[in-house]
């Protein structure tokens, strides 16, 4: 069944357009899933900004889209960013709770 699954997909990405609208989305869910994953093998500690973009997903860094993309997954609270010295490092969100008040984390307006 699994072949037959690639066989599927190779078949919609090969016949049909892709809406960049989509492919964006898409993007942000594969590097939301390879960042939480990392931090969850990494026992909970947050990943350095710089590991991301080095060692995240290859299609992403190939595209230079990385970048934006992790950009865009802070300042919309999916990733808290956590600056330390000269690096940042990226973790999970605050937990929320009514007595931490809004917690807006950091943006990256860059």
């Amino acid at each position: 069944i699994n072949l037959v699954e690639w066989y599927r997909m190779q078949f919609i990405q090969m016949v049909m357009q892709n809406d960049p609208v989509t492919e964006y989305q898409s993007d942000l869910n594969l590097l939301s899933g390879w960042i939480t994953s990392a931090i969850l093998k990494n026992h909970g500690l947050p990943l350095a900004w710089s590991d991301i973009l080095r060692y995240g997903p290859y299609r992403l860094r190939k595209d230079c889209k990385i970048k934006d993309l992790l950009r865009n997954l802070v300042n919309t609270g999916a990733f808290s960013l956590l600056p330390n010295g000269r690096q940042n490092f990226v973790g999970l969100p605050k937990p929320v709770h009514p007595s931490y008040g809004n917690y807006q984390g950091v943006s990256l307006m860059q």
